[in-house]
């Protein structure tokens, strides 16, 4: 009798998305939460994407696997908004920023000054309805921003920019309504809509005990063992030293964290449904209550999901 295949248990790391998911602010855009891409901009995690080709293996192979294969991201019935920010006046041409535990002033001159994840930023009142940021990780451009506030002073569009994999631009929008504050882009904001800058995410075995995840559209990606430690993350716009760990908690389940120097900024759980068609990915960032929920359906790879034999089932 021949002797079964054995594969690990699988995991997927996304995003937002890091931005994104981000309730996007300026920086890594919307997807270090989501992670942003939420999206995230320098608040942002930038949230998980990697490796361009997943090829057929054989369906029993995968059935060890439930997380190989490409997803396709089902924006109608994810949850990637009401997340909040705030922008407060401390001095003239300077500002504020507050995104859950993280706070940071900057001087609206042009000039790089430091931000969230070790990144700096630099900012630009081009005049009372549009603001600019530039983004950059250890000197290096990893995005660009465009606040525009609306006639009525109510909402305000978000528009991130970051090299993709081989330099193009690759872009997300949040749509923000105002929730406090009448003057100017100073108040508190809540996303109310957000198109991430990619819609697929691809993964495949990485040895006999762990998985490779890119998102092809915008180059990011890592490779990780199931064991707990930090592997890093990369991608054209995130800043340096961000690392995944992920550990599987059941059969069609996986926790994962995503640090920045050794320090947790987010917290991510991962579950395929028992017929392996669809994925939920939920993300709650650190000082946040409402987690990031991102639903995806298989498009390629296993049609079933069956229990992993080497992992312990807590559901039975």
């Amino acid at each position: 009798m021949t002797k079964p295949v054995e594969l690990p248990q699988g995991t997927l790391e996304m995003l937002i998305l890091k931005a994104i998911s981000l309730g996007p602010l300026h920086g890594y855009g919307i997807l270090l939460r989501i992670r942003q891409t939420r999206t995230r901009s320098h608040f942002g995690h930038p949230r998980h994407w990697m490796v361009v080709c997943i090829g057929l293996v054989a369906s029993a192979l995968f059935a060890e696997n439930p997380f190989v294969g490409k997803w396709k991201i089902d924006a109608a019935n994810s949850h990637m908004t009401g997340t909040t920010d705030s922008v407060t006046a401390e001095r003239p041409n300077q500002w504020k920023f507050q995104d859950g535990s993280a706070s940071w002033s900057v001087k609206a001159d042009g000039s790089d000054q430091p931000a969230p994840f070790g990144s700096t930023v630099a900012m630009l009142a081009v005049d009372a309805s549009t603001w600019q940021f530039t983004n950059k990780s250890n000197g290096k451009v990893i995005g660009h921003e465009t606040w525009v506030l609306s006639a009525d002073g109510k909402s305000m569009t978000r528009t991130f920019t970051s090299p993709g994999p081989s330099g193009e631009p690759v872009s997300g929008v949040a749509s923000m309504k105002r929730i406090a504050g009448t003057r100017g882009f100073e108040g508190t904001w809540e996303s109310t809509d957000v198109k991430l800058p990619f819609s697929e995410v691809d993964i495949e075995p990485n040895g006999d005990d762990g998985i490779t995840v890119l998102l092809p559209e915008d180059g990011t990606g890592y490779s990780l063992k199931f064991d707990g430690k930090q592997y890093p993350e990369h991608s054209p716009r995130l800043p340096a030293g961000i690392t995944v760990s992920a550990a599987m908690t059941g059969a069609r389940t996986l926790r994962a964290h995503t640090s920045q120097n050794g320090k947790v900024f987010d917290t991510e759980d991962w579950e395929v449904s028992a017929d392996g068609k669809t994925f939920t990915y939920k993300q709650l960032d650190e000082g946040s209550t409402e987690p990031m929920v991102i639903v995806q359906h298989r498009i390629e790879g296993a049609a079933n999901a069956e229990r992993h034999p080497h992992v312990a089932d807590p559901e039975k």
